[in-house]
């Protein structure tokens, strides 16, 4: 890390997602040495760098690393509207699409997000309509997975569920070793499903994720009954925006006299 940070610093912008829980290190072990050498780069002028955090974990670390305030200046980001929330899906669905063998239609993206921030309120847009659409293209890969499969690709795809869950927790304690091992493991599984498919020629067209299933998700996340949440309809914030421009401007209302 020290050599990459060196390295790399000319002309580079770091970014560090979640700086608080990097901050919170203890006082041994890989996180807490990638903290002291974060600080001193920064604190030195050696490297610039960008990190997120939520207003109140961003104060919590702040009582517990004062000097965060002599390297970095706290900029107040609002959550993007339903219809920039829209774009961002738009951009991050192949990504999706490529881990579920799914596909999302455009109804579906504008559904997660109408639904998402109608019905949950302790958070904020793009992370709860990301997570929605990342559990509908779940379901609808495991609904489809319920088909007979050879047990080979059963078991193959078990593999890579675990890999993945074993990156993901490698990256989040910051073990960057450990994520690359897997990642690679990742690629070489993903290589033998891809030969076990044709070989069991079941390359067919990935299944569509529909509004239906976004809402049957939110329904498990909630306890609201699908009924209810299909009932009132995805907004389209787009069609609503250039629907309220249409509309003739409001008179302010007069004044009664005494």
């Amino acid at each position: 890390m020290a050599a990459e940070l060196a390295a790399a610093a000319a002309g580079t912008i770091f970014f560090f997602d979640e700086l608080h829980a990097l901050l919170a290190a203890g006082p041994a072990g890989g996180a807490h040495e990638i903290t002291l050498l974060l600080k001193k780069a920064l604190l030195g002028g050696e490297v610039r760098c960008i990190a997120s955090s939520t207003p109140e974990e961003y104060a919590l670390a702040r009582k517990k690393a004062r000097w965060l305030d002599r390297c970095f200046v706290a900029v107040d980001v609002q959550p993007p509207t339903e219809s920039q929330t829209i774009k961002i899906l738009q951009s991050s669905k192949e990504r999706f699409e490529k881990f579920h063998g799914v596909q999302y239609a455009e109804d579906t993206l504008a559904a997660a997000v109408a639904y998402s921030n109608r019905h949950i309120k302790d958070r904020f847009l793009p992370d709860k309509a990301l997570d929605l659409i990342d559990d509908a293209g779940a379901l609808v890969k495991m609904q489809r997975a319920k088909a007979a499969l050879p047990d080979e690709l059963v078991e193959c795809g078990k593999r890579i569920k675990l890999i993945v869950h074993r990156m993901e927790n490698a990256i989040a304690a910051h073990e960057f070793e450990k994520a690359r091992f897997y990642s690679e493991e990742e690629r070489k599984e993903r290589e033998t499903l891809a030969q076990l498919q044709q070989k069991y020629n079941v390359l067919s067209p990935p299944a569509t994720v529909t509004p239906e299933h976004v809402a049957e998700v939110l329904a498990r996340w909630t306890g609201v009954p699908v009924a209810a949440i299909r009932e009132e309809g995805p907004s389209n914030p787009v069609v609503e925006k250039e629907q309220r421009s249409m509309e003739p401007p409001r008179q302010p209302k007069k004044k009664k006299s005494p």
